[in-house]
């Protein structure tokens, strides 16, 4: 289905918020400045409200050592701290594809 941007049916994009917890501290790493404004881009997935883990591209902005938390999770992402009522959601065997290991 093809609709305007200013439809009522389901957007076609979402909004990005990130928070930051500010430190009083001197000591601490100061993490990269995060741009106001950027368009992330992907593949549309045919499971329903299932989202591309966004970990890698928000690894630039982040100090090393974060500790981060995703809030409304629908998966568990290495190194994160994952908080929603559907965290397991998508960690069925079924979402998975089995690979042969080839190793001789």
């Amino acid at each position: 289905m093809i609709c305007d941007l200013d439809s009522s049916h389901k957007k076609p994009y979402e909004t990005l918020l990130l928070g930051q917890f500010k430190a009083t501290s001197d000591d601490l790493p100061l993490s990269p400045t995060v741009p106001d404004r950027q368009v992330l881009v992907s593949v549309p997935c045919s499971i329903h409200s299932r989202k591309p883990p966004l970990n890698a591209i928000l690894k630039s902005y982040l100090p090393i050592g974060a500790q981060c938390l995703e809030l409304f999770a629908r998966n568990l992402l290495p190194g994160w701290t994952s908080w929603g009522n559907e965290v397991l959601k998508y960690q069925h065997v079924d979402f998975y594809q089995k690979v042969e290991d080839n190793i001789r």
